[in-house]
């Protein structure tokens, strides 16, 4: 149980045996301690992935899969209850499911996730007690088995991250508070000054699927004291490309610059992963499978978050105190219940029945931050909907060209991220991916009737109709979670909480020359101008009374 036996350093030289690797997987370290992994196959390519991830960050990603499943209260005790319950009603452990039952139809990537959860397991069986990493001992637990269940929480993790965020029920205390005139005027959909991530002159003309009609009906004006924790509004990223013109080299750049939480560990591990078949370098996310942000021999890829709203709340109508049975249309439906087993250390368990809908589980009712029998809110969201995000980057690990990335993108869910690529072809290309809901104008603003079928979301986006761009005359693709589109877009997209300066310097500085080399990448990745103090301070030094104000001030 004594820590200091682990204040050695690691070996990594030297042979290790892995169950079930088919043939010699070989691993080099560099200066920066970063593995490179070289395997004559994918399958043990992963499986070595999973291994050699577990060797650097194994209470990293368990720890993160504990915390998704809302399973923190058996580590540290009664004081985690609180958060654990709201990540078993945000329907982490749902969403992880359904997600498992998507990607069980494609036999390739189940394969490669057990590869991958069998090299993780291959180096926990090798520990002994006293190897645990220190956390273990400190905390007084030990690893569990990894699974692939393990994998798509983790996955979840990352989705309420960057797509569990929200104000509809914020928005609407001020619309009851202010009136829809004023309202709008403090939160309009589009500012007056915008750059959005595709080029505003974008013909829209080929899109053929109209939007949602709107249908004549109330919003319930509820109001609520509390909500569940939000991800930290100040998260962001960048990602931008040049095309070969712009370049002085006469070949694209690409960039990514993903602001998730400061880790310490990192949320990356970077890593090389290799087969005679493709070779990708750059950023995993431990406890999944590739490179998340990187490159290989003919393209480059990278993400931002594109934080469009995925989340939308319904208020439910429970026919009475069993709450079986709700409201829809002229009818009831049925309630299913999820039981949900809270272990806490030291303690009993703690039971926390949640309700869910057609919309999605029930989050806030009688028994969690509310206190009306007949009611609660349910929460419909991208989460939910079950994706194989993972085939994504088993093929954007091995994509030639434009093409191959674009099929790749289908294959992704949630949360809807900027995908910025570039290919030793020359191509230059963002899109907006994710599975985006058709709504109707100003649908998921607010809180919705859960008893109307006409507030549903009624359709999604056609994947191809997601906003997109390729080799734009400007000769350069940038994001950094702006409006993605300006109000020519055919289908409805309202301002999320989107950032609009950063973004612009971006733009700015790449409209500022006609080429650009790699320390002028450096330079904007350092670059910490403050727009919005740029454009306030005028306004404000021109109308401040500062009569009344010490010298210092």
């Amino acid at each position: 149980t004594g820590v200091w036996q682990n204040e050695t350093d690691e070996t990594i030289t030297g042979t290790v045996s892995i169950d079930g690797l088919k043939d010699k997987v070989t691993v080099h370290y560099d200066a920066q301690l970063i593995p490179h992994v070289f395997a004559q196959n994918e399958n043990d390519l992963y499986r070595a992935q999973g291994y050699i991830t577990a060797k650097h960050r194994l209470w990293q990603m368990e720890f993160q899969t504990y915390a998704s499943a809302g399973r923190l209260s058996e580590i540290i005790g009664e004081a985690a209850l609180n958060y654990d319950r709201q990540q078993r009603r945000r329907g982490m452990g749902f969403g992880a499911d359904q997600a498992i039952a998507k990607i069980s139809e494609d036999p390739e990537t189940t394969a490669f996730l057990e590869a991958y959860a069998e090299g993780v397991n291959s180096y926990i069986n090798q520990l002994q007690p006293k190897d645990f990493p220190v956390e273990y001992k400190l905390l007084d637990y030990q690893p569990e088995p990894w699974t692939i269940k393990k994998t798509a929480l983790l996955l979840m993790y990352m989705t309420k991250d960057l797509a569990g965020g929200d104000s509809d029920l914020e928005y609407t205390n001020a619309l009851r508070m202010f009136g829809k005139e004023r309202f709008d005027v403090l939160y309009p959909d589009f500012f007056d000054v915008i750059d959005p991530i595709i080029p505003k002159e974008t013909d829209w003309s080929y899109i053929d699927v109209p939007i949602t009609e709107t249908p004549e009906s109330d919003l319930p004006l509820d109001s609520i004291p509390k909500t569940l924790d939000k991800p930290n509004p100040d998260n962001g990223s960048n990602n931008w490309a040049i095309s070969g013109e712009k370049s002085y080299s006469g070949n694209p750049i690409l960039a990514n610059d993903p602001h998730l939480g400061l880790n310490l560990p990192s949320i990356w591990f970077v890593m090389q992963l290799s087969t005679p078949t493709h070779n990708a370098f750059g950023a995993t996310l431990p406890g999944a499978l590739g490179i998340i942000s990187g490159f290989n021999t003919n393209i480059s890829w990278g993400e931002t978050n594109a934080t469009r709203d995925v989340l939308d709340w319904y208020k439910i109508e429970f026919k009475d105190e069993t709450r079986k049975q709700y409201k829809y249309g002229d009818d009831w439906k049925a309630v299913s219940f999820r039981i949900e087993e809270i272990k806490i250390k030291g303690k009993a368990a703690y039971i926390d029945s949640v309700c869910y809908t057609h919309h999605g589980p029930v989050a806030y009712d009688k028994n969690f931050m509310g206190d009306n029998k007949l009611a609660g809110y349910a929460m419909k969201w991208s989460g939910h909907i079950g994706g194989n995000n993972q085939r994504t980057f088993l093929e954007l690990n091995k994509g030639r060209n434009y093409d191959d990335y674009v099929n790749a993108l289908q294959h992704y869910t949630a949360p809807a991220q900027n995908f910025v690529f570039a290919s030793t072809e020359g191509d230059i290309a963002i899109w907006v991916q994710g599975k985006l809901p058709n709504k109707w104008k100003g649908q998921g603003k607010f809180l919705m009737d859960g008893s109307n079928p006409k507030h549903d979301w009624q359709s999604f986006i056609p994947q191809p109709f997601n906003a997109h761009t390729k080799n734009p005359e400007r000769g350069f693709v940038s994001s950094a979670n702006q409006h993605p589109v300006d109000e020519s877009y055919p289908f409805y997209v309202f301002n999320d909480g989107y950032e609009t300066y950063r973004n612009r310097v971006i733009n700015n500085f790449f409209n500022s020359k006609e080429t650009f080399n790699i320390q002028d990448f450096k330079d904007l990745h350092n670059n910490n101008y403050n727009l919005k103090a740029a454009e306030l301070l005028p306004y404000i030094f021109e109308t401040m009374d500062s009569s009344q104000l010490t010298a210092e001030e």
